[in-house]
């Protein structure tokens, strides 16, 4: 970014270890250490003596009761005034992953990420005695932090900040990473709720061309879910995922691959999701299976989000139409235990959690003839309590549970 290549108080993670320099970096200085993607394509350095330690936990510090609202950054990550100096043979993150931030008190600068971290609406654990932060946003990106104190005395007047990828794609780090770096610093403390997902221009396209950019994308999506492979399985449903998310393809086209994915073969792929979010039986590797639950619930949001049920007269099969209302019910249930499990795991489920009442609250709104009070409204306190663990850091997830619990 160009507001953080001008800041001439960042300086760089050698500069803030090395006792024999202590010159700050200048701007010229900055620049030749190269683009800043480069630094989120890096692969994480693992230390024994930093990483978490796995048998720790970390606990958020929120009240269990529901009723409460709590500030949404109040308490939620407290670090030591006097943090851990960065440990003599400890390499920190390459580039712009790592910066420091003058002037600024380390409880300041926790508030800013906490805050940054609900506009950004990612599942975060944080350890405050470590001052440590680790989360998945909801692109799939794992990333985790670090506050330390330089051992530096000429660096003494500020905090450094670490900022890792840990697995998924580079790109979307990146931009995370960004906005992360300019809310510690005090940059830019007006971020907008989702400021990495880019709406797609709305274009008019004719009725053609919509149906061969769904019959293009539906082959090749199948054949990658009947992949034995992994990575395959997960590329196939990421393609469905695409297309039916109308900021990305278009509201038409959206619209008409959700209907075809509902009514295709008699509702047969529909069952095929529901059945595998509803399973606790873990069908390949954990990770996998986790993954793809995560984007088959994505998925479900997508399909009902830019769909409508006067939408089905875009089936010529009426017994599929019939089948699709008939299925419904069971997917509503479904969702509804969705989210107590996810409340259960919070934070680790919260997307989950999001994107299952995302489903609710379309249902609710497009689908007249589907039933959603039915499995719902005795689970009032599932949703309320979604809403509270949501006021602490997902902004996506407590703006839907609010509009789920006021129909309750």
């Amino acid at each position: 970014m160009s507001d953080m290549s001008s800041n001439q108080d960042i300086v760089t993670p050698n500069e803030a270890v090395d006792l024999s320099e202590n010159t700050l970096t200048t701007r010229e200085e900055l620049r030749r250490e190269g683009p800043q993607l480069q630094a989120a394509i890096i692969a994480p350095t693992r230390s024994p003596s930093i990483i978490r330690d796995r048998h720790h936990e970390p606990k958020l510090l929120w009240n269990e009761s529901p009723s409460l609202k709590p500030s949404p950054c109040a308490t939620i990550w407290g670090v030591p005034e006097n943090l851990n100096v960065v440990p003599k043979h400890y390499q920190l993150a390459a580039g712009y992953c790592t910066f420091f931030v003058p002037n600024t008190r380390p409880n300041v600068i926790s508030k800013r990420i906490t805050i940054c971290m609900k506009k950004l609406s990612v599942e975060v654990n944080y350890d405050g005695p470590r001052a440590t932060f680790s989360g998945v946003n909801l692109n799939f990106v794992e990333f985790e932090g670090r506050l330390f104190r330089a051992p530096n005395k000429d660096y003494s007047h500020g905090v450094i900040v670490e900022v890792r990828r840990l697995d998924g794609c580079a790109l979307e780090f990146f931009r995370m990473r960004c906005a992360i770096t300019q809310s510690a610093q005090g940059i830019d403390e007006d971020l907008n709720d989702s400021p990495v997902i880019d709406l797609l221009p709305e274009t008019e396209l004719e009725e053609a061309e919509v149906k061969s950019i769904v019959n293009e994308t539906f082959p090749e999506s199948f054949n990658l879910l009947e992949s034995k492979e992994e990575g395959c399985q997960v590329h196939g449903v990421r393609g469905l995922v695409h297309v039916t998310d109308g900021s990305k393809s278009g509201k038409e086209v959206a619209r008409l691959a959700g209907v075809n994915l509902l009514t295709l073969n008699a509702c047969k792929l529909l069952m095929f999701f529901i059945a595998y979010i509803d399973s606790d039986r873990i069908c390949q590797s954990p990770k996998h299976d986790d993954l793809m639950k995560f984007l088959s619930l994505q998925l479900i949001s997508n399909i009902f989000q830019h769909t409508n049920e006067s939408d089905l007269r875009l089936c010529e099969d009426e017994e599929a139409k019939m089948a699709v209302i008939d299925r419904l019910d069971e997917l509503v249930r479904v969702l509804v235990e969705v989210v107590e499990k996810a409340v259960e795991k919070a934070p680790r489920k919260l997307h989950r959690c999001y994107f299952a009442i995302s489903a609710l609250n379309a249902l609710f709104d497009r689908w007249p003839s589907v039933n959603v009070l039915k499995h719902s409204r005795g689970k009032k306190h599932v949703f309320e309590t979604a809403k509270f663990l949501a006021g602490l850091s997902h902004s996506l997830l407590e703006s839907q549970a609010n509009i789920l619990v006021k129909r309750l």
